[in-house]
């Protein structure tokens, strides 16, 4: 019975696992659907690739007819005969090799749409991650505050059979005492939540907890951000590499690029179209005489074709690769300045919430120690309740503020990297001097 519930424990405990930052972000890049749906489409785009430069060859045709003018099939008055066609264009106004380079482009398009997609999962991993250890923390504190004040209550009940403090102050304590539990059960209920959603969106069940993170690893990217003295300066170095390696700036340009293809196309309409062309024919024919004859030819053809009508639907065409060259620089411009204000303000945010960590656990230490006097003032029958729960509410303050600044910063950087087109933390380390 003993090795049945021992061998138990193993398979629960292989079942139940704990993991950190890194094994999430690799578990959401290996399970996330929309992620394999774009990398299908850029296995697509790649193929399509390919065949586009294959067009640019030439194409062979092999053929076979066989007749028989009586139609009794006794291999008399056959006629049996083999063809080969091979042709190769030489122009059609630059639209096979101008759709090759197009399709090119798309291929490079869905490169940066798979880019997008990874940085995106990145993101939004760490921002789940980030909030079921910000969830943790705050059930963390409701528990310790819980604590606090059941021992108060306790405390309270000792001094008000002593007489030392009023029904009023005992019933204050126990009201506080209650108000905590349930503080307490909606932090748990937060948090199991929060591991819930990372659980689904890493489609991994059964996860028991996950580590912390070390924000000494941060302290130097934090202090750089505090004593940063131009911070505009530093925003025009990030949106250098942005301009670099942002995916959305690079499918505008990639678009743009496109559309100046397809304009180039449409204008190729109006353009003459030449292709060489060679064929061969062999025939085995047998007569009424039962004579059997061989005989072949073969030709070779320059084929020049230029077009006359309909001029107004290449015109027409011609106009609308123009005006969609319009739209998509006018998209282009405009995709810009919007990353540039997201960037503006994910670093501001950056530099705020690296600042606001340091005056945060300040004010957490400052409220840590003035509740610990104000509790021993309280033992002492030196203030009331009322001034002891106030010390609490402000220490439990703090406490909130300061978590919250922590998983702001981090989310902060995350969002700023997204935007940098990068996976790499240490990029925003070499920016800042």
């Amino acid at each position: 019975m003993k090795k049945y519930f021992i061998l138990s424990l193993i398979v629960m405990s292989t079942m139940l696992t704990a993991i950190n930052l890194q094994e999430s972000i690799n578990c959401a890049l290996g399970n996330n659907l929309e992620l394999k749906a774009q990398e299908e489409s850029l296995k697509a785009a790649k193929a399509t690739e390919v065949s586009s430069y294959l067009s640019l060859g030439p194409t062979a045709s092999l053929g076979m007819n066989y007749s028989d003018t009586d139609a009794n099939f006794d291999k008399e008055n056959f006629n049996n005969t083999f063809s080969l066609s091979v042709r190769q264009p030489i122009f059609n106004g630059g639209k096979v090799l101008l759709s090759s380079l197009i399709n090119k482009d798309l291929r490079k398009i869905e490169e940066q749409n798979f880019l997008a997609k990874r940085l995106e999962v990145i993101a939004q991993t760490e921002d789940k991650y980030f909030s079921v250890l910000e969830a943790k923390e705050f059930m963390n504190i409701a528990k310790q505050n819980l604590i606090s004040a059941e021992e108060n209550f306790k405390k309270g009940q000792v001094r008000f059979e002593v007489g030392s403090i009023s029904q009023v102050d005992l019933l204050q304590l126990q009201s506080d005492f209650a108000s905590k539990e349930v503080s307490f059960l909606q932090s748990k209920n937060r948090y199991q939540l929060a591991m819930k959603s990372l659980e689904n969106y890493l489609q991994k069940d059964n996860i028991t907890d996950i580590s912390e993170i070390d924000f000494s690893a941060y302290e130097e990217v934090i202090n750089k951000l505090k004593n940063a003295d131009d911070i505009d300066r530093l925003g025009e170095k990030i949106l250098e590499v942005s301009y670099q390696n942002n995916p959305t700036l690079k499918i505008t340009d990639l678009s743009k690029s496109t559309g100046k293809k397809s304009l180039l196309m449409a204008a190729g309409n109006f353009m003459p179209t030449v292709n060489l062309s060679y064929n061969k024919n062999w025939n085995d024919t047998d007569n009424s005489m039962g004579m059997q004859d061989y005989d072949s030819s073969e030709s070779v053809g320059l084929s020049i074709s230029v077009p006359i009508f309909p001029i107004a639907d290449n015109g027409l065409n011609l106009a609308k690769a123009n005006y969609n060259l319009r739209k998509t620089t006018y998209t282009a411009e405009n995709t810009k300045d919007i990353i540039n204000l997201t960037i503006k303000n994910a670093l501001y945010t950056l530099v705020s919430n690296a600042k606001m960590i340091d005056s945060a656990k300040l004010a957490y230490e400052y409220a840590s120690e003035s509740y610990k006097q104000m509790e021993e003032k309280f033992n002492n029958g030196m203030i009331s309740a009322n001034d002891l729960l106030s010390s609490r509410v402000m220490l439990s303050s703090a406490q909130t503020s300061y978590a919250t600044a922590k998983y702001d910063f981090l989310r902060a950087q995350s969002n700023i990297l997204q935007q940098l087109g990068s996976e790499n933390k240490d990029i925003l380390n070499k920016l800042i001097k």
